[in-house]
């Protein structure tokens, strides 16, 4: 049997899923793999990953990329559950793979059944019919004017595969003044965890709820440039981390190819959420660097915010069906 998914995934607005949608959840028997393909359409400023790109308006817009793939499962499992692939580039892509029509056990979900996707794929991920368990890695690529693939973390959850994708992280778009910077470190002034193994699920109005692990002790992330060995100066890059609470402030630390550090604090009480965007321009300017090797105390070179919101939602669609 061969079912053909649509997934829209355009801003304001999702059409309703195809019929046969709930006949893959419901209409099958155990262990029997259907091969699906899910059609994917990412634009209409939906922010999502594949890749970023500017639009006409200022804002974002997203591409598929070759490549990429999705974990989806139903209701719950391990292992990464099933990879789904696409080979499209551009707007609308068409992502193909198989899948259990019935698996796991529905007693952790309250006796109903989900399919549960995350992007990307990882051979890591899990679902325990509540939640997706993932990892947001702490060392970082930084590609100029995108994010890395394995960065820009979205999940969704629905009775049929017409899934809604919601953004599980917070980005950080910062440019640099100083021209011979190889490495950026952000950190929270409470040892908060940032990045790691999390679980993401949803709250009543199906927002994403982005939570570190037990166990989990990731608390700073260090973002080095993808593609030459410094940073070039006025370029965007991105920074991503879990969502949170920052109630004393954070640090960033920036540090030269000459091995030398200079570090910007910011004290103040801030929250960073899930699917938005922040901006973080120029916090090297006027920075004293030092050497990193000697033991002098860094001297905090600002108590400000120094952030901003640039959009304040990136999610696809407009909402996700209760239930």
């Amino acid at each position: 049997m061969k079912t053909l998914v649509h997934l829209f995934a355009v801003a304001c607005l999702l059409l309703p899923m195809v019929s046969c949608g709930d006949e893959i959840a419901n209409g099958l028997s155990s262990n029997n793999q259907i091969i699906t393909e899910i059609t994917a359409y990412a634009n209409g400023g939906a922010q999502t990953k594949t890749g970023i790109e500017d639009n006409e308006s200022g804002g974002k817009n997203v591409v598929w990329k070759s490549g990429n793939a999705i974990s989806l499962f139903f209701n719950s499992g391990n292992n990464g559950g099933s990879k789904f692939t696409t080979t499209n580039s551009g707007a609308v892509a068409t992502f193909t793979g198989s899948i259990s029509a019935v698996s796991g056990d529905l007693s952790g979900s309250g006796g109903s059944a989900y399919f549960w996707a995350v992007y990307p794929y990882t051979s890591d991920a899990s679902c325990s019919g509540n939640a997706i368990t993932t990892s947001l890695p702490r060392y970082q690529s930084a590609y100029a004017g995108d994010i890395s693939d394995d960065l820009l973390i979205t999940v969704g959850r629905s009775p049929n595969l017409a899934i809604y994708f919601r953004n599980a992280c917070t980005v950080i778009e910062f440019t640099l003044t100083n021209d011979s910077i190889k490495k950026i470190s952000f950190s929270g002034n409470n040892n908060e965890k940032i990045a790691g193994l999390f679980r993401a699920s949803f709250d009543d109005n199906a927002d994403v709820v982005s939570t570190p692990t037990t166990g989990n002790n990731v608390t700073t992330i260090e973002v080095s440039p993808a593609e030459d060995q410094v940073f070039s100066a006025g370029t965007k890059y991105y920074l991503v981390l879990l969502p949170g609470r920052f109630s004393n402030g954070y640090t960033l630390t920036f540090t030269r190819i000459d091995g030398f550090t200079a570090t910007y604090v910011s004290s103040a009480d801030i929250t960073l959420n899930a699917g938005t965007f922040y901006t973080m321009y120029n916090k090297d300017n006027g920075l004293v660097f030092k050497d990193s090797s000697s033991n002098s105390e860094p001297v905090p070179n600002a108590v400000d915010l120094g952030l901003s919101v640039k959009w304040a939602s990136f999610n696809l669609g407009a909402s996700m069906p209760k239930g």
